[in-house]
């Protein structure tokens, strides 16, 4: 068992009722949807004023600060109900996942990819964001927005200049941050150990149960800059330190050398292959947020202990109380977002080390 106290802040739904249940994912580059079971005496609740409200889920861990799981309500559903209580499920997503439901066309001049992603979340009233991005993006002449969500699109051409986005859960509020390569993850101040002392009730700092694997990511596209010539010139680095050609290849036909890319004009895409290693763990600490590092200590393996990167969490609470199951990689790996339409993302597959899509920092941009 691993008990924690729970609050729901939501106006509409009063003050007398409990909650008895969460189930809800996360992840780095995606949205999050939250699920929360909540038991009422109130057998006529009006569910229709909670729409779009702001809702704020608090759990609070024994020796652990308070974790807010903040957002908008985007569905009130009655569930059943028995002679004492009606059993409600209110689900909390961020105020940007709201804009899969729009459709609009535009054509942004003279503007880099964060000045079109400020432009159209202005637009649409999504004020609580942050950028961290340490990259000079170049400007398109031209870039146009074709009947299509501003959710798929703002993703897609994030997506497309190797931008990605996590959130900061607040008391009342969450903050949609906009990140590239060149920040550092920041720590969420957790550390995690494997020694646990195997007794029932595991404690929010110790690691349940964990697995490291070592994938191959297959290939996926990406975007190629004009003259990058010299970049697929200069070899990679395998983890035996021998160096290697980066492999490439047109998504419209192939590519032989590098010497093709000296012709052309414009901006194409190629696919990459590398691998990577994953580790999948599960955990009681309520803390632990995609886009932030933890740091995992008293494994035996080596290769288990360090700083990693939370890359995907799904949270859970049942009668034997909270716990969560979440992916991460090493925090000395590069993340590259990719494309929304390419399926490979729900296997967490986009997470290729340091070396293996290019050799040097500063130029990993240029992808």
């Amino acid at each position: 068992m691993n008990q924690l106290d729970m609050t729901l802040t939501l106006d509409g739904i009063g003050s007398d009722f409990g909650i008895v249940g969460l189930d809800g994912e996360e992840a780095l580059f995606g949205d999050y949807a939250f699920d929360v079971i909540i038991a009422s005496p109130d057998h006529t609740l009006d569910l229709r004023p909670l729409l779009t409200m702001p809702a704020t889920l608090t759990l609070r861990a024994e020796t652990m600060p308070e974790r807010h799981f903040s957002g908008v309500v985007l569905s009130a559903t009655f569930l059943g109900d028995n002679p004492r209580n009606a059993f409600y499920n209110i689900r909390i997503v961020p105020a940007f996942s709201l804009l899969r439901m729009t459709r609009c066309s535009w054509v942004f001049t003279n503007k880099t990819v964060i000045d079109i992603v400020e432009e159209v979340l202005d637009r649409h009233g999504i004020a609580d964001r942050s950028f961290l991005v340490a990259g000079s993006f170049p400007k398109f002449r031209h870039y146009t927005q074709n009947n299509c969500s501003s959710f798929q699109f703002v993703r897609r051409i994030m997506a497309d200049e190797g931008v990605y986005y996590f959130y900061r859960h607040g008391q009342r509020q969450h903050t949609l941050i906009v990140q590239d390569y060149g920040m550092p993850f920041e720590s969420c101040g957790v550390t995690l150990n494997h020694a646990y002392t195997g007794t029932r009730r595991f404690r929010p700092d110790e690691i349940e149960c964990c697995s490291l694997e070592r994938r191959v990511v297959p290939s996926r596209l990406i975007t190629i800059p004009v003259n990058t010539n010299a970049i697929l010139r200069r070899p990679a680095v395998t983890d035996g330190r021998d160096p290697y050609d980066l492999r490439y290849e047109w998504a419209h036909g192939n590519a032989t050398s590098a010497d093709h890319l000296e012709a052309l004009s414009d901006r194409r895409q190629a696919s990459f292959e590398a691998s990577a290693h994953v580790m999948r763990a599960r955990s009681h600490c309520p803390l632990l947020c995609p886009g932030y590092s933890v740091r995992t200590t008293g494994a035996t393996r080596a290769d288990l202990n360090g700083d990693f990167v939370v890359k995907r969490i799904r949270h859970q609470i049942d009668r034997d109380g909270y716990s969560n199951e979440f992916v991460a990689f090493p925090i000395d790996c590069r993340y590259v977002p990719l494309m929304p339409t390419d399926e490979l993302d729900i296997d967490d597959n986009h997470i290729a080390p340091f070396g293996e899509l290019l050799a040097r920092k500063n130029n990993a941009r240029d992808l």
